[in-house]
């Protein structure tokens, strides 16, 4: 991620730097284990990327407040990234990660 990286898709009132997507995907990392990304689809047109992809996991640590559960988890992805010298600078992404924590 690139020092001026702004992720466009946080909650409201969070910040969008690029410190709150690692906190996010460390808790994530901590939440679960036997994590799988499948990348279904890429395309890039300029200095846009587009990814359709799913995630798989085990919610075995603590996670949002949520005591593991031992649960298997899939999430499907849809994302958009703007690269520029190799970073990510902008970040847009479409998730079914609510359903997915309120089902643990």
């Amino acid at each position: 991620m690139a020092d001026a990286f702004v992720n466009h898709t946080t909650p409201p009132n969070a910040s969008t730097d690029a410190r709150e997507m690692i906190k996010f995907i460390t808790a994530f990392h901590t939440g679960f284990s036997d994590i799988t990304v499948q990348i279904h689809e890429v395309s890039g047109e300029g200095d846009k990327v587009s990814l359709r992809k799913s995630i798989t996991a085990t919610h075995s640590g603590e996670f949002m407040g949520k005591a593991p559960t031992g649960k298997k988890v899939e999430m499907n992805v849809i994302e958009i990234d703007i690269l520029k010298d190799g970073k990510i600078t902008d970040h847009w992404s479409r998730n079914d990660f609510i359903q997915v924590v309120q089902g643990l």
